[in-house]
């Protein structure tokens, strides 16, 4: 299951928006000099960077046992089969029968049958 979050990151300006932004703020200074006002602050260098937000997934665990066919066949329970049948084929009844084996070869693998 994914947990979907909001960030924010610093990304650099192209070279382009830089030179917008610079642009921009020479334009603003001019008016308030042409307007009468008095300019005391200096002059404060374009931000390089700006923020940008993005979701991100992250994955969280919803089981956290061990699946059972890959438990040791001796620690099982006859309930502990019964239920994973009873999930697996959404069937109310018993198994008839059922067998927990592993397998080694050229292929090494862990079934229930």
């Amino acid at each position: 299951m994914y947990k979907v979050q909001e960030r924010t990151r610093e990304v650099p300006l192209s070279e382009q928006e830089i030179t917008e932004a610079e642009l921009k703020a020479a334009e603003e200074r001019k008016k308030k000099e042409e307007s009468g006002e008095k300019i005391e602050e200096p002059i404060e260098p374009v931000a390089r960077t700006k923020k940008e937000t993005y979701k991100e997934k992250e994955l969280q665990q919803i089981n956290s046992s061990k699946p059972i066919w890959l438990r040791d066949p001796k620690e099982i329970t006859e309930s502990e089969y019964e239920s994973f049948y009873k999930t697996l084929t959404n069937n109310s009844d018993t198994p008839t029968a059922y067998n927990h084996f592993n397998a080694e070869g050229e292929i090494n693998y862990k079934s229930i049958i």
